[in-house]
């Protein structure tokens, strides 16, 4: 309840309500998830303290109804966190295929590079 009441406060900082967001997601909370975004839809693609947004979180977890309502709502596929992973990379790394199929299937940049020079098939091949 205190988290929901914080996330309700325009007063407060948006990367805090953004980690709070994220817990959110990484705790799979589909429900809250939406209140929380109609209250503020700008933080669908706000970065959080680790520099991840909701929709990085939602695909390491495997979180596929997460992530389809994300990116339904406008969530950027190609966003990239402080080491130039995607959500695309984040599901590759966790071995997600049902998340990377779905990625690829909106158009994710299956060809983009994070800041070690790795691709998505290269990271799908170590796994």
């Amino acid at each position: 309840e205190q988290n929901k009441k914080h996330l309700e406060n325009d007063n407060n900082d948006d990367n805090n309500i953004c980690d709070i967001l994220c817990q959110h997601v990484v705790m799979g909370d589909l429900a809250s998830i939406k209140k929380n975004l109609k209250h503020n839809p700008s933080l669908i693609n706000k970065k959080n303290s680790s520099g991840l947004t909701p929709l990085h979180y939602a695909c390491d977890r495997g979180y596929i109804d997460i992530v389809k309502y994300l990116v339904n709502q406008g969530a950027n596929i190609n966003v990239e966190d402080s080491y130039g992973d995607t959500p695309l990379h984040m599901a590759a790394y966790s071995e997600k295929l049902n998340v990377v199929d779905f990625l690829k299937s909106v158009g994710a940049d299956i060809n983009k590079t994070n800041s070690e020079g790795l691709t998505i098939d290269w990271i799908l091949s170590q796994n």
